[in-house]
């Protein structure tokens, strides 16, 4: 009896037995295909999804094996949806409470892009540069190139290129057909021209050449190799490339690249005395560039002022005219008008050099307008409406304070002086001798005073 009650005591506890192992098979059964089921939505790019299943999984499971990938995940997910904070947030906290997860690695990568798109850009370089020193040394190379390409950018964005030029070169053992590659070296590209290097710019964008049509937007790289043709003074080839440039422009969203290609092309044409091809070329930009007035704008200005540098002045007027007539569609640059302005007067034009700049006085706000309301009060000066200068000089020296101040006083004193207002003119006069800048004007300010004492004995 005895013994029967053992053998069924020992029966009983092999079925509770079996039922736990069964009851906990089946729970990392369900735990698995809770966390496939995430993994499958986080694989199939569908980010919302998955984050939503990689949440309520750690929720459900938060002592699973599987909680740190997902807390991992999330990150991305986060980062992925364009919610930096939370992603930054999530992997904070993946560092501090689920550092097994198998990606505890990759952390400064992502970081590291967070960080970047937040604009804190030497932040950014010290969490890449954490990565890829982690990457090099532990075999962690999936991002490495992404990670690279990005510092770059970061270094290249803090004026630190020639850290940025070392860092962007590695990218140079890399099979350049990825996207994020061909990115990092058109920028290395870049920088090799604006450090004078276009033969270490040739090589780089020699290589990508035969992938540039492959790219989101080739223009770019067109129009680097042009000028790094122009800078080996290869003009014909560099020609031949601002118009691929140009030709492909047609449907594309990089207009900025096309207008560069123009004015090269254009200070090509004027130096060579190229004049047909030059008027084909401005007729052909003002039709490529008119849907995007700005930058239309700014290659009319480029123009305009190649020909004022020239005293071509009607050809040179007629482009800032052209500015002007964008004005609703784009604003006009103060320059614009101080061209103008300059343009008249140096055709004897005074009174219309003054109209068009009390026009764009008009139209400047509080604290706009310095040059302009300088420039307009010394053309009052030469013209002897000394009353009408006095009140611009006055108005210049209120609104703008100290910068020009010693200038503008003397010519203020002059103003009083012919005004036959002594006090005033003495009193701007000695002012204008405090100004650090007004060493060059001493003698000028000295004979004024003379005059001024003479006149109040």
């Amino acid at each position: 009896m005895k013994r029967s009650y053992v053998v069924m005591k020992i029966l009983f506890s092999a079925v509770l037995l079996f039922a736990a192992l069964v009851c906990a098979s089946a729970q990392t059964s369900t735990e698995q295909d809770r966390f496939r089921e995430a993994e499958g939505r986080f694989a199939s790019r569908n980010y919302g999804a998955a984050l939503s299943l990689y949440d309520s999984f750690i929720r459900e499971f938060p002592l699973s094996r599987y909680a740190p990938d997902a807390q991992f995940r999330k990150g991305i997910c986060y980062y992925r949806l364009g919610r930096l904070n939370d992603s930054f947030a999530a992997f904070d906290l993946v560092r501090e409470r689920f550092a097994a997860t198998r990606f505890y690695g990759y952390l400064p990568f992502w970081q590291g892009l967070v960080l970047f798109d937040w604009g804190r850009f030497g932040e950014a370089a010290e969490y890449l540069d954490r990565y890829i020193k982690t990457g090099t040394e532990a075999s962690l190379p999936e991002f490495l190139a992404e990670a690279l390409q990005y510092r770059g950018r970061a270094l290249a964005v803090l004026g630190q290129d020639d850290e940025a030029r070392r860092e962007l070169a590695k990218l140079l053992d890399y099979d350049n057909r990825n996207a994020s590659i061909r990115s990092g070296l058109l920028l290395l590209a870049s920088l090799y021209l604006k450090a004078g290097s276009p033969r270490q710019a040739l090589d780089v964008l020699e290589r990508l050449e035969a992938d540039m049509i492959a790219g989101e937007n080739p223009l770019t790289g067109y129009l680097y190799m042009a000028e790094a043709l122009r800078g080996l003074g290869r003009l014909f080839e560099a020609e031949v490339m601002y118009r691929e440039v140009i030709d492909g422009a047609a449907g594309n969203s990089d207009p900025s690249s096309v207008s560069a290609a123009f004015k090269r092309l254009f200070t090509l044409y004027e130096n060579a005395g190229r004049d047909q091809d030059l008027e084909n070329l401005l007729f052909q930009a003002e039709k490529l560039l008119s849907p995007y007035p700005e930058i239309l704008s700014e290659f009319w200005l480029s123009a305009g002022i190649d020909y004022f540098r020239q005293n071509r002045f009607d050809l040179s007027a007629s482009y800032f005219r052209r500015i002007l007539s964008l004005e609703g569609t784009t604003p006009v640059p103060g320059s614009v008008y101080l061209y103008l302005a300059y343009n008249y007067e140096k055709q004897g034009q005074a009174q219309q050099a003054m109209r068009i700049l009390e026009e764009a006085l008009a139209k400047s706000g509080d604290g706009d307008g310095k040059e302009i309301l300088l420039k307009l009060a010394d053309l009052k000066l030469r013209s002897k409406l000394y009353g009408d200068a006095a009140l611009l000089y006055e108005s210049y020296l209120s609104r703008f304070g100290s910068a020009g101040a010693a200038g503008a006083s003397y010519s203020l004193g002059f103003c009083y002086t012919a005004l036959g207002d002594f006090t005033k003119a003495r009193a701007v006069l000695e002012s204008a001798l405090k100004y650090g800048e007004s060493s060059n004007l001493l003698p000028g300010i000295y004979r004024l005073l003379a005059i001024v004492y003479k006149q109040q004995r």
